[in-house]
C-alpha cells in the first residue's frame, strides 16, 4: 500500500512540474530574480569542486531560467544549466555531464543534475570561462 502511495505522489509531482510553452507571470518573476554575476559564481563554485578543473572541455551555460529544487526548498528557483566534458579520478573524459545551477537570495544555493524538462529546451551558449587548459 505504501509503494502504491509513494509511486501516485512522485508521479503527481512529475505531472505538477510539467512546464507549457508560454512563460508564466510566476516563471518571469523568479528569472528575473537571478543576480547579476551568476556567470561568475557558476564558474567559481566548479572551478572550486570539481575534481580536474583545468580539464573541463566544451563548457556551455544556458540563459535563466526556471529550475526545478524540490519540494523541501520551494519547488522552484531561478537558476541556468550547464553542460561540460571533463576527467574523472582515472584521468579519462566523462563526455558531456549536465548541472542544473539554483540561486536563491542573490547566492548560488545548489547544484543538481536536472529534472524533468528543465535543460532540453534550452539554447546553449559558450562557457569558456570554465573551460581549462587540459
Amino acid at each position: 500500500m505504501q509503494l502504491k502511495i509513494a509511486f501516485f505522489l512522485a508521479l503527481s509531482v512529475c505531472l505538477s512540474s510539467c512546464e507549457t510553452t508560454a512563460p508564466t507571470a510566476e516563471n518571469l518573476a523568479k528569472v528575473a530574480q537571478i543576480p547579476p554575476n551568476y556567470k561568475d559564481q557558476t564558474v567559481a563554485y566548479f572551478k572550486r569542486t570539481l575534481k580536474d578543473p583545468y580539464s573541463i572541455r566544451d563548457a556551455q551555460i544556458t540563459d535563466p531560467t526556471v529550475i526545478f529544487v524540490g519540494l523541501v526548498n520551494g519547488t522552484s528557483a531561478p537558476g541556468v544549466c550547464v553542460q561540460m566534458n571533463g576527467k574523472n579520478s582515472f584521468g579519462a573524459y566523462t563526455g558531456i555531464q549536465f548541472y542544473a545551477v539554483a540561486f536563491k537570495n542573490g547566492a548560488l544555493f545548489g547544484v543538481a543534475p536536472p529534472v524533468f524538462d528543465t535543460c532540453t529546451k534550452a539554447v546553449w551558449r559558450p562557457l569558456p570561462e570554465l573551460n581549462g587548459n587540459g
